[in-house]
């Protein structure tokens, strides 16, 4: 997975219907440590792929926050942060 399909999958993360997002969660959750490690592989310098790893964990971390949220609000305490 290159770095262009991480970023389409994180998008596409965002934009997931609420009451179905934890789901969608944990599995892209997968899909983005994966794409964290091909990231690894592929990158030209140490600088790039760390900036790229941080970028893709900070939007990681704001889903959690608002599948979190909304779970809360909702009542759909499936979720253990």
């Amino acid at each position: 997975m290159d770095i262009l399909e991480c970023r389409m999958l994180i998008s596409l993360t965002s934009m997931v219907y609420v009451p179905f997002i934890e789901v969608y969660f944990f599995y892209d959750e997968v899909k983005i440590t994966q794409a964290i490690a091909a990231n690894e592989r592929h990158a030209a310098t140490k600088e790039t792929t760390e900036t790229t790893n941080t970028l893709m964990l900070e939007k990681t971390n704001k889903i959690a926050v608002m599948v979190k949220t909304k779970n809360k609000e909702k009542n759909y305490n499936t979720l253990n942060y």
